[in-house]
């Protein structure tokens, strides 16, 4: 039995569709299709239900999930132990939300390549919610997210660091802005259903205000190319913000008691992962200790 194709069932049951889950692992839908084949004939079941669509596991495919799951991981602990004296030598494949892909990772990645010349790092951008499903199953080696507890307990977390959420806005909004303002005039938030839309949600919640939402948008750059073209006050986390600022926009500060944002690295929560975590996380802190 391949453990590849079992890393492929993984990754259609954790994606939406059999093309999702092509695109997440970089070969062709017809590929996918062929593994999953090869899997089933090997072992006499159907594991999908190909009348539906997407196609849908079987009884026999959800049964398979949790095996299979703790097949690839044991696969993965393998090889992580082999090179734990090396941590970032060779592949590493890293999940990063959007944000801190501008924020963190150009820095970190000078800095690992300047430390540790055989490492091969990918980058995949994704939800925290998924990023951390797909460091459970082995997908990825680690991940940066923003910080959500509860954390599950097959996961170790460690802060990289904290920041502060602002408001902001073009001048023509006034020479301060306070939350209240924002039942009022136009909102441009986060998407919800990210990370750090979900915690700037919570802060309009735990502050009593039903903001004017005019749009609700899933990465930075669209939030601030619409706050730059004046439709709207937005809240960022503070690493966010364009440098030079305050010469063009109104910024104040949520002062909400506990309005912070965490962006953590996580890996699976195993011995053999210990040495990669401590290694990884001292380069994101910027403290690699030589």
């Amino acid at each position: 039995m391949s453990i590849r194709h079992l890393h492929t069932l993984l990754s259609v049951h954790q994606a939406s569709s059999f093309q999702e889950a092509a695109e997440r692992l970089h070969i062709t839908q017809s590929a996918v299709s062929m593994q999953l084949k090869a899997l089933e004939a090997e072992l006499g079941v159907k594991l999908f239900d190909r009348s539906r669509r997407p196609p849908a596991l079987t009884s026999a495919g959800l049964r398979l999930l949790g095996p299979a799951e703790e097949i690839v991981s044991r696969y993965e602990a393998l090889k992580r132990l082999v090179r734990s004296q090396a941590p970032l030598k060779g592949p590493l494949v890293l999940g990063v939300i959007p944000t801190a892909i501008v924020q963190l990772m150009p820095r970190a990645l000078k800095e690992i390549y300047r430390l540790h010349h055989d490492a091969q790092i990918k980058i995949k951008s994704n939800l925290s919610a998924t990023l951390i499903k797909n460091v459970q199953s082995g997908v990825l080696d680690a991940a940066l997210i923003t910080l959500t507890p509860p954390i599950p307990v097959d996961v170790r977390a460690v802060v990289i660091y904290r920041e502060e959420f602002f408001m902001i806005g073009k001048k023509k909004f006034g020479p301060q802005l306070k939350l209240k303002q924002l039942e009022q005039i136009p909102f441009i938030r986060f998407e919800r259903r990210t990370g750090v839309g979900a915690l700037i949600e919570n802060l309009l919640i735990t502050a009593g205000i039903t903001p004017n939402d005019v749009m609700e948008l899933d990465t930075l750059r669209g939030i601030m190319t619409m706050v730059d073209e004046g439709f709207g006050v937005a809240i960022l986390p503070q690493r966010s913000l364009p440098d030079n600022s305050a010469d063009t926009y109104t910024m104040a500060p949520c002062t909400q008691p506990g309005t912070y944002r965490e962006i953590a690295l996580i890996t699976r929560n195993r011995p053999e992962t210990e040495t990669l975590h401590q290694s990884l996380g001292e380069v994101l802190r910027g403290d690699p200790g030589n």
